[in-house]
């Protein structure tokens, strides 16, 4: 709530997007994984929403899919 009214304390709605989410991952009766979360998002259309999931799996750094050939520690 406190981004959102900074947001329109500046007048940068229109330029904004957002989104968060924090939660825990939890089992159904069956087991089954889910997420139990809290989010928050501020998007006008679909194309605002794929340009930041685009962004975060862009960014995502996973250590599954280092090459061998790659930067790996301050020592490297």
């Amino acid at each position: 709530m406190e981004i959102d009214r900074v947001i329109d304390e500046y007048d940068m709605r229109d330029r904004a997007l957002s989104i968060m989410v924090t939660g825990l991952i939890d089992h159904n009766v069956f087991g089954d994984r889910r997420i139990k979360a809290i989010y928050s998002y501020s998007l006008e259309s679909q194309e605002e929403l794929d340009n930041i999931i685009d962004f975060i799996d862009n960014t995502w750094d996973d250590p599954d899919k280092k090459e061998d050939n790659c930067y790996k520690d301050i020592d490297d």
